[in-house]
């Protein structure tokens, strides 16, 4: 007895699986959803800040209190430009966050102040941004 009935395409189990992938996918911690606040983080692997700001803050931001309500994106600006964000103006320092809500820029801190003024910094941010 066939499990699988093919007619010209591809079977029901690929099917199957290919769309509980694509549930998967959307459903990753840490993504942000449709009307979501996101911040991004626009970034150069050169620069010293966002280098220390990766060892400091994006291993955690994920799991924490401000990471649940924004998830972070990482963008090279040299690889990708500004990857497709619409920005108010053009990134003139690294790394450069910038909140989104509902895909508008609403915030942005140029620059990384520290780890406690970082946290500092988004927080008052989604404080303001609901």
């Amino acid at each position: 007895m066939a499990i699988v009935e093919r007619r010209g395409g591809v079977g029901v189990n690929v099917t199957l699986i290919l769309l509980l992938a694509a549930l998967l996918f959307a459903l990753r911690p840490g993504m942000a959803r449709a009307g979501d606040k996101e911040l991004v983080m626009f970034s150069n692997p050169s620069c010293i800040y966002c280098q220390l700001f990766n060892r400091e803050v994006r291993p955690n931001y994920r799991w924490s209190q401000l990471g649940r309500k924004a998830p972070l994106k990482v963008v090279n600006i040299n690889r990708h430009g500004t990857g497709g964000y619409p920005l108010r103006r053009g990134i003139t320092v690294t790394p450069t966050f910038v909140m989104f809500k509902r895909g508008r820029e609403v915030a942005r801190i140029p620059g990384y102040p520290g780890k406690k003024n970082f946290y500092k910094m988004v927080g008052e941010i989604l404080k303001r941004v609901k």
